[in-house]
């Protein structure tokens, strides 16, 4: 009986360490939890900081890289656009080229109808001085027939039938004259036409078609006039008609008549000689100075013309180097960006096996530990306890099955022993 009094209380006192040992290891279990969580919070923060670190530094470069690719994609969107700009501008040469042959081939044209106004205007002076050399020969001639007339009376009559029929010739020459009027007129009016057709092809030379234009006018006026003087010859015949009776009084003052027709006669012809020169030197004047200005002009064009096949060339070289360097540089950046790419893949796979790394690490921490001590020694706490519930019936009176002394001794030393081994492992598991 005392044995088992002196088991009994030797088991109390061991249950009371083992207790106390148990809070000690909880405890223990606290402040090595506190200390782990402290120790790996700092640990994954440095961690973390060093991630986020190199992470921002990946990411600047990231974005230093973007921002030179995108330079680089404006820099490309630049040489599209000048390519856009060259081939418009090959447009323009071409254009200019055509308009060029265009203006030549108007200057040509306008040349030729220059060359055509003039041959017609130098017939026209041809015809004029025709028109006055056969007038003079009618004016030398009637005054040969009045002379005659005032030597021999005898034949007035005579001479009036050919002064009648030389007044026929004369209203012929009239009509004649009439109708080369009214031809000149209508070149006039084609010439003004052609002119009036060319001051809309050429703006440069409005100043000479206009004055060509005033030209014809002066023609058309003179033509006016030659037809007024006709009608005044015309009435003059018709009063020569009339005073046939009157021949003797008729042929002196034909005489007069006939002076005063000469001299106008002369001074119509000094004026139609006159204005015939002038107008002949003002057209080859015009037309010299046409044709100095559309040479000018056509030089002009031709020089335009090379300065902006040279800068086309140039520009078209310039953008050529511009794509190939271009293209080198995106390529360049596409192989950049795949192997940032890479990188990135790369960064986020260590940072996964970091985690699965912290996961592993939890599993294996002293906390985990001290739990598996815990655990081990309520375990043997439930196993002693029997013992003692056993005692306790058997001072009640009530009988139950009891381990034997041995056995409980056994539990534990056991216990206490597994209790050392987990202190002495946590102690060598800590820094």
């Amino acid at each position: 009986m005392e044995d088992c009094l002196t088991l009994r209380d030797n088991l109390d006192m061991r249950l009371v360490r083992l207790q106390e040992a148990k809070h000690l290891l909880w405890e223990q279990q606290k402040s090595l939890e506190a200390s782990f969580s402290q120790r790996q919070r700092s640990q994954d923060q440095r961690a973390i900081r060093k991630d986020c670190g190199d992470l921002q530094l990946a990411n600047s470069h990231l974005r230093r890289e973007l921002h030179q690719w995108r330079k680089k994609l404006g820099l490309q969107q630049q040489v599209t656009k000048l390519a856009a700009h060259c081939t418009e501008l090959s447009q323009r040469v071409k254009d200019t080229q055509q308009h060029a042959q265009q203006q030549a081939h108007q200057s040509e044209q306008l040349l030729g109808q220059l060359e055509l106004s003039q041959a017609e205007l130098q017939s026209s002076q041809l015809a004029s001085s025709i028109q006055a050399s056969s007038l003079q020969a009618a004016v030398d001639a009637k005054a040969a027939e009045a002379s005659a007339a005032s030597q021999l009376a005898q034949t007035l009559q005579k001479k009036v039938d050919e002064l009648t029929a030389s007044i026929a010739s004369i209203q012929q020459q009239l009509e004649g004259t009439q109708l080369t009027a009214k031809g000149a007129a209508r070149k006039a009016e084609e010439t003004a036409t052609s002119l009036a057709a060319s001051e809309l092809k050429v703006k440069q030379l409005q100043e000479e078609v206009t004055k060509s234009h005033a030209a014809v006018v002066e023609a058309r006026n003179l033509a006016t006039a030659a037809q007024e003087q006709a009608r005044v010859s015309e009435g003059k015949a018709r009063v020569a008609e009339d005073s046939k009776a009157v021949a003797e009084r008729a042929l002196l003052e034909w005489q007069q008549v006939s002076d005063e027709r000469r001299k106008m006669m002369e001074t119509h012809e000094r004026q139609l000689l006159q204005v015939s020169e002038e107008r002949a030197k003002v057209s080859s004047d015009r037309v010299s100075a046409a044709e100095a200005q559309l040479l000018s002009q056509v030089s002009a064009l031709q020089a335009q013309l090379s300065r902006e096949t040279s800068t086309r060339q140039d520009s078209e070289l310039t953008l050529r180097q511009q794509m190939v360097s271009s293209q080198g540089l995106l390529d360049s950046m596409q192989g950049r960006v795949q192997h940032l790419e890479r990188t990135v893949l790369d960064k986020e796979r260590q940072i996964r096996q970091l985690e699965d790394s912290l996961k592993t690490k939890e599993a294996d921490t002293p906390a985990r530990m001290v739990d598996r001590a815990v655990w081990a020694v309520d375990r043997l706490v439930s196993q002693l306890m029997p013992v003692a519930e056993g005692n306790e019936q058997e001072e009640g009176g009530e009988g139950c099955q009891r381990l034997p002394a041995s056995t409980a001794l056994g539990i534990a030393t056991r216990a206490q022993a597994l209790l050392e081994q987990q202190q002495m492992g946590l102690s060598a598991g800590l820094p």
